[in-house]
């Protein structure tokens, strides 16, 4: 899993995580602790 650039604070932190089964793939960063970037 490549670390990717947050939306959030444009830090390079963001760790994807799969969301239950909904097939959506939602990132976390670890600088800002932001979760709303979901591709």
């Amino acid at each position: 899993m490549a670390a990717e650039t947050c939306k959030k604070c444009k830090g390079r932190g963001a760790t994807a995580h799969s969301a239950g089964g909904s097939g959506y793939t939602y990132k976390r960063c670890a600088s800002c602790g932001g979760s709303g970037v979901a591709r």
